[in-house]
């Protein structure tokens, strides 16, 4: 791994330099996957992990988990917050990890977010939906009480003189 010179690496491996007590152990290790080689001095690592990597203490980089980030270099840290949503990756940003809005919300492009579907609406989970779906029809309903979570499971009421059959969620005289 090292030049002609004896003291540089090759353009494949950075110097690492690890100081035991009174010993220092110097030699050229590769560069770990999904990193970069920065500089060409000696002393201590000379490579960056790509970012969504942060070094894994033993020579190599690791992946961020899902709902974290990290920018070349750096270690991992939280994604922003977005509520009602299940992170499905890492990012390189604090506002690009991706997600997926929980069932009964929609996801809104302007601002990243996960809003909630109005009373007679639904999405499912997982979902990046921009618009929810209505909930099955039903005869003699006075309103929607809720939105729901799939088409069949939205809450309703009654019409006057109307009451609620749950075995086939109807309204009956």
């Amino acid at each position: 791994g090292y030049n002609s010179d004896g003291w540089t690496c090759n353009n494949e491996y950075y110097w690492n330099k690890v100081d035991y007590g009174n010993d220092t152990l110097n030699k050229c290790l590769p560069i770990p996957k999904n990193s970069i080689k920065i500089g060409t001095l000696h002393g201590g690592d000379d490579y960056k992990c790509n970012a969504s990597f942060e070094k894994d203490g033993i020579g190599g980089c690791r992946a961020c988990e899902k709902g974290f980030y990290s920018v070349a270099g750096g270690v991992c840290s939280p994604c922003n917050n977005i509520s009602n949503s299940n992170w499905t990756s890492n990012g390189t940003l604090a506002n690009n990890c991706q997600f997926n809005c929980k069932a009964g919300y929609k996801y809104n492009a302007t601002d990243r977010t996960c809003t909630i579907c109005g009373n007679g609406t639904w999405t499912p989970e997982g979902n990046n939906s921009i618009s929810c779906s209505s909930c099955d029809s039903i005869a003699n309903i006075s309103s929607w009480t809720s939105n729901g979570t799939a088409a069949n499971n939205c809450q309703f009421k009654c019409k006057g003189g109307y009451k609620y059959n749950a075995t086939d969620r109807t309204c009956t005289i």
